[in-house]
């Protein structure tokens, strides 16, 4: 399973690496300023203009890992070709880039669609099971929620906990720390490793309705919280060292409503389901609904737990896909422990 190019990406999410891409375009230009055009493989397009915005949105499929891009149709009218030529210009340069994690095609109203491939999820998939995801370096502000609201997230996380633990005793799997105290983390999985996310064919086992609905609901947490990592192309961190904690400038406006506060210090704010951030330097505000994005992946785990089961049948005749699915259990953990932790500052329980 080939993922070189997607491997090396410090982006954390899956939207900011195909952001990158398009970057890497801009970049190339860049470093030949004094040019007014630039081979894009099959013609010559002209140079982006600096900080250029590149739209890219998910697709409506949430079986499928699909973005798409109008940047053809935007650019059309000032580079005076179709968007058809514009996009199948694009796709030359970017197709390279993008494979084999992607494939990349135009339609025939000069839309480019990205498609992770089964390979590049399952490499997302490992990374996410695997891998801790970094501290903001700047301290989130968080809103106060009411227990009875966060409760059925956190009862989710101890779920999760829960089946990581009795695999491993049941030698399922085999983690490097299964007794511990508090919730880690990330649950460091010692076999199998990696997962065995593809099977022998590089097709992804993956593939009832509930566990791509988990899926991409991963994938949507991920691409919503990366401004906060500050490694997103366009996407303003929701926290900045100077614009959010000991700052007076900023406001922070609730969604239900006009009213702003201003903010001195990180106290405790009433609470909130949704906050808008607005920055004094005049940057674009972030709206990043932290409960909704936990209730919505706590609730497509649950979906998966009733849904797909791990052990009996499918323990003995099918152990990959017991392992395949417990490596989506390892990285519902993961996420729901951070925006818990992290985000909200509230436990994320081991057990309940």
């Amino acid at each position: 399973m080939d993922t070189q190019n997607i491997s090396q990406c410090p982006e954390v999410s899956v939207k900011c690496f195909l952001l990158s891409m398009f970057h890497s375009i801009s970049n190339s230009q860049d470093a030949c300023s004094t040019k007014t055009e630039f081979d894009c493989g099959t013609g010559i397009l002209p140079v982006l203009e600096n900080g250029a915005v590149f739209p890219l949105n998910r697709g409506k499929n949430r079986a499928r890992v699909l973005y798409v891009s109008a940047i053809a149709l935007k650019w059309a009218k000032t580079w005076q070709q179709t968007p058809q030529a514009i996009a199948a210009q694009l796709v030359e340069t970017l197709e390279p880039l993008c494979c084999p994690n992607f494939t990349v095609k135009v339609t025939a109203a000069g839309i480019i669609e990205f498609e992770l491939t089964d390979a590049g999820l399952a490499f997302w998939l490992q990374r996410l099971a695997q891998t801790k995801l970094a501290i903001p370096e700047s301290q989130i502000l968080s809103p106060v929620v009411c227990a009875d609201r966060l409760f059925p997230i956190q009862y989710s996380h101890a779920r999760c906990c829960s089946l990581v633990q009795m695999a491993h005793r049941d030698r399922l799997i085999s983690i490097a720390q299964p007794d511990v105290a508090t919730a880690p983390e990330i649950w460091s999985l010692t076999a199998p490793n990696p997962i065995p996310w593809v099977d022998e064919g590089d097709r992804l086992r993956l593939v009832h309705p509930a566990e791509c609905n988990l899926i991409s609901q991963l994938i949507t947490v991920l691409d919503n919280l990366a401004p906060i990592f500050g490694n997103c192309t366009q996407e303003k961190p929701v926290t900045s060292q100077n614009n959010i904690v000991g700052t007076r400038h900023c406001r922070l406006l609730y969604h239900s409503s006009a009213t702003g506060i201003d903010i001195n210090t990180q106290n405790n704010i009433l609470e909130t389901r949704h906050c808008r951030l607005l920055y004094p330097d005049g940057a674009t505000e972030i709206d990043i609904n932290y409960l909704k994005l936990a209730n919505n992946l706590s609730a497509a785990f649950q979906t998966f737990y009733s849904q797909c089961r791990i052990w009996g049948e499918v323990k003995t005749e099918t152990p990959k896909l017991a392992q395949a699915r417990l490596g989506l259990v390892l990285a519902t953990q993961s996420l729901l422990r951070f925006i818990l932790e992290e985000l909200l500052s509230v436990v994320a329980p081991l057990e309940l």
